[in-house]
Formats: structure tokens, C-alpha cells, sequence
């Protein structure tokens, strides 16, 4: 076999259609069958690892974010409140809640309060 023929581990149908018939015994068949199933479990396994990391990261993730939620009040009045950047964020915020599509959300929010 030359290099080439070697290192392409793809074969064209003809390819394969011969060389299972090659495989008529049932000892070559059972050996294949085992080494699929040697592969699929190997694949199979390293799925599994793959899911555990994931939901690792998701619950730390999430851990993160209700701690964050959680500790907010104790956090979010630290800083300048009279700076330029609130100012200007807080304009945005009346601005957009004045806006047509958003007087449910706004209506919604503000039940029960007496106006100011």
C-alpha cells in the first residue's frame, strides 16, 4: 500500500462493500461487533463527562448569581449615586418607561403605590 492510501481512513462504497464480504465468518463478525461496541461505550463515556462538567458549571454559574441577587441590597447603594453616569441612567430608565409599549409593565409595577 502506498502512504497516501494509509493515512485517508475514508473508503468509497465499493471499498467497504468488499471488504465485508471478506468477513463471512461469524468469528470476524462477532470481533466487529465487539469493537463497535467497544467504541460506542467509549463515546458513550466520555459523553457522561462532558454532562457532569456542564452541569458543574451551571450550578456554579447559578451559584454566583443568587449570591450576587442575594447580597445586592447590602452592595448596590455603594458608590457615587449623584454621579454623571446615574443621572444619565436613570434619564434612560424614565424615558423608556414612558414609552407607549411599556405603560402595562409600568402600570403593573406601580399598583397599590400612591402617586408622588
Amino acid at each position: 500500500m502506498e502512504e497516501t492510501e494509509k493515512q485517508n481512513p475514508r473508503l468509497a462504497k465499493r471499498e467497504v462493500l468488499e471488504r465485508l464480504d471478506l468477513c463471512g465468518s461469524p468469528e470476524v463478525v462477532k470481533q466487529l461487533y465487539d469493537f463497535g461496541l467497544l467504541l460506542s461505550k467509549d463515546l458513550f463515556d466520555r459523553i457522561k463527562a462532558l454532562e457532569v462538567k456542564a452541569t458543574s458549571f451551571a450550578a456554579y454559574g447559578a451559584a454566583i448569581v443568587s449570591f450576587l441577587v442575594a447580597t445586592s441590597a447590602s452592595w448596590s447603594s455603594v458608590g457615587n449615586l449623584s454621579s454623571k453616569a446615574d443621572r444619565l441612567f436613570r434619564w434612560s430608565l424614565r424615558t423608556h418607561m414612558q414609552h407607549p409599549r411599556c405603560q402595562g409593565a409600568v402600570a403593573y409595577a406601580n399598583r397599590g403605590r400612591q402617586p408622588r
